[in-house]
């Protein structure tokens, strides 16, 4: 279990599973704690005396797991303190429910980690379409929700109680054009002239067709850089040449011979290598531990952001950023997060800390940052003293978010601000 310190309060990382049926009798605490609490927001109103209400917690199993939903459980210590189930309510559309976080537990993103596991969830049970409700005077559940891409389509009641409904579009093939223009806008007051990021994301249906191979660099990075320089590139399996980048990217298996002296000490007369790992023992060790990527798709499209449009769905964004703004990021993606490990920085290419690393970050409960470039055959494709930053998209639409309230708008900052050129 990993801990965290926020403010002067320790904390530990949320850990989420399915829910077993020795839960029960925390999940029943937990739910009628989350309601006494709930109803705190209308002194006088009382819950509706509807029956079968909580029925669903009597036979968790079989109200969810046999009927295309699922129950999950957030642990702290091995104490269940966050809990919250998707349901079916017809083939393609499934309820968001019973979401809870245990009072002291609250304001440490933990209500926000049950929800992206379930959203991931809900997307491997196959809904199109998520719906949920919330009393109407619950107004940190509505902003949860609309956090997480959904919108308050109506008002209505149970009994005398008032609720607001919500729904989701699953699959969501639209740039949020909003995003886009607030953040450049914040992006021009808060770090001057600083290079806007690039974004990546999958698809069958590029918006032109892949760049004809043999002519882009054969190191990703090499493209990467004309990226920023507001071309659009789709790569496919067929324009990525480097072995290395084929298999970052998703497109096939790492397929070069030797690779483990290549990385390590080489073979003497035969392969010079990298040496970057030890031995070739410590390769193959490392390489077990990274498993197979595969691209959820037959093509991947890179465009800086200004250069993005309704159609464009990005996934994971990239900056190549110089040390001060590195860190005004860094600082900005760990502001609303309690864990240290808010941002990583693991080994590996160039490309692996651009694409796989934060990709396989979307469906996390807690989606974390990565630092990159660390990679000294790559570094010749970029300026002197730039790191990259990727994090995935739906941790940077809040990163957008906080900006305003966050130390961007503090005399500490600003003394960092006059250096970015």
């Amino acid at each position: 279990m990993m801990y965290a310190r926020s403010y002067l309060v320790e904390v530990k990382v949320l850990e989420i599973r399915r829910y077993q049926p020795v839960d029960n009798a925390a999940v029943r605490e937990l739910h009628f704690a989350g309601l006494r609490q709930m109803y705190e927001f209308t002194p006088g109103v009382k819950r509706p005396d509807i029956p079968g209400l909580d029925a669903d917690l009597d036979n968790i199993e079989e109200e969810y797991f046999h009927h295309r939903g699922d129950f999950l459980v957030g642990l702290e210590n091995g104490e269940v303190v966050a809990m919250g189930a998707v349901s079916s309510l017809s083939a393609a559309c499934g309820e968001i429910r019973r979401i809870r976080v245990q009072r002291d537990r609250q304001r440490r993103g933990h209500a926000g980690a049950i929800m992206r596991a379930l959203l991931a969830r809900a997307g491997e049970l196959g809904y199109k379409r998520l719906i949920l409700d919330s009393m109407v005077e619950n107004t940190p559940a509505h902003r949860l929700f609309e956090q997480f891409g959904f919108t308050c389509t109506h008002r209505g009641a149970y009994g005398h109680v008032e609720v607001l409904y919500f729904v989701k579009e699953m699959e969501k093939t639209q740039m949020d054009m909003n995003i886009k223009e607030k953040f450049l806008k914040l992006w021009k007051k808060y770090f001057n002239d600083s290079p806007l990021p690039i974004t990546f994301y999958y698809t069958d249906n590029p918006p032109e067709p892949p760049a004809k191979a043999g002519s882009m660099p054969r190191c990703i990075i090499g493209g990467i850089v004309k990226v920023q320089q507001g071309q659009t590139i789709v790569f496919d399996a067929a324009n990525t040449g480097c072995p290395g980048g084929k298999s970052y990217l998703g497109f096939g298996k790492m397929t070069m011979p030797n690779f483990e002296y290549f990385l390590s000490c080489g073979i003497p007369g035969k392969l010079e290598g990298e040496r970057y790992l030890k031995t070739p023992e410590m390769v193959k060790e490392y390489m077990k531990h990274q498993g197979e990527f595969k691209a959820p798709a037959k093509t991947m499209v890179f465009k800086r952001w200004d250069m993005l449009e309704e159609t464009d769905n990005p996934e994971v964004v990239i900056f190549l950023a110089a040390a001060d703004v590195l860190a005004g990021l860094f600082t900005l993606a760990i502001y609303d997060e309690a864990s240290r490990d808010a941002v990583i920085v693991p080994f590996g290419s160039g490309c692996a800390s651009i694409v796989k690393d934060p990709y396989l970050e979307i469906k996390q409960a807690y989606p974390r940052a990565v630092i990159g470039m660390f990679d000294l055959s790559a570094r010749p494709f970029v300026p002197k003293d730039t790191i990259s930053f990727a994090v995935p998209m739906t941790k940077f639409t809040r990163m957008v978010e906080n900006m305003e309230e966050s130390f961007l708008i503090t005399d500490s900052w600003r003394k960092v601000q006059k250096r970015i050129k």
